[in-house]
């Protein structure tokens, strides 16, 4: 090989690897918040059915996790953070909701707990956003956000012959259809083919399709069903891989 081809070559691997280190330095970041956001799936999960004594182990295993986190990346951010003014008051931050939750819950105030915590998901969502960082985790925010806004029509009696509610709801049925279909289409390999993940998101697909059925039939009875099976399913997706 001549003597400028291998200068190119050692050219592109000089230029190639700062951007391999980023790369994997914001891999490490985001598995570690991940590592951190599992307990506390289960926690919201625990407290909102009461379990107090599981949802404590949850957050105690979470309040480790996320220690590491802070001692590892509150003074060090990742490149993708770097510009982040507010990145070491967020991290700082939900540390402390984890606190709160955890005293909350040995005072024996449940309800206290789950909103200390209930908005970490939100600014952790957030924190990428405003970065431009997006992990499969916010696909499945997007769904969640859409099935709250179908959600208001679970309760009551939707008049389906009113032209502006069927309107509405058929908008916000498209918007959920759609999210769960870039969740399925934007999942990991290893989440996209887990039998529990395509159960969830066929009988989702299935449930889109039943929403359609009630507003074509007028069907308030279906349509509220529906919703709550919808419910459930985008519930458990957060809880399992979320």
């Amino acid at each position: 090989m001549r003597a400028w081809g291998r200068r190119l070559i050692l050219i592109a691997s000089l230029l190639a690897a700062p951007s391999a280190a980023r790369a994997g330095e914001l891999a490490d970041f985001n598995g570690a918040v991940a590592a951190a956001y599992a307990p506390y799936r289960g926690a919201i999960s625990y407290l909102r059915t009461g379990n107090v004594a599981l949802a404590a182990f949850e957050l105690d295993d979470m309040a480790a996790k996320w220690r590491d986190v802070t001692v590892r990346y509150a003074q060090a951010a990742p490149d993708a953070f770097a510009d982040d003014p507010a990145w070491a008051t967020t991290l700082a931050g939900i540390g402390a909701r984890i606190n709160q939750a955890l005293a909350a819950i040995d005072a024996g105030q449940v309800e206290a707990g789950l909103e200390a915590i209930a908005p970490i998901r939100d600014e952790l969502a957030e924190l990428r956003r405003r970065n431009g960082v997006t992990v499969f985790s916010d696909r499945i925010n997007d769904v969640s956000a859409a099935m709250a806004a179908l959600w208001a029509y679970r309760r009551g009696e939707p008049d389906l012959a009113s032209a502006d509610i069927a309107r509405d709801i058929a908008a916000k049925t498209a918007v959920l259809g759609y999210m769960f279909d870039r969740c399925r289409d934007q999942a990991p390999a290893a989440v996209r083919e887990d039998a529990a993940f395509i159960r969830l998101l066929d009988g989702s697909e299935e449930g889109i399709k039943r929403i359609w059925r009630a507003l074509d039939e007028r069907d308030q009875h279906l349509l509220i069903n529906t919703l709550r099976e919808l419910r459930s399913f985008e519930q458990i997706l957060f809880l399992r891989f979320g």
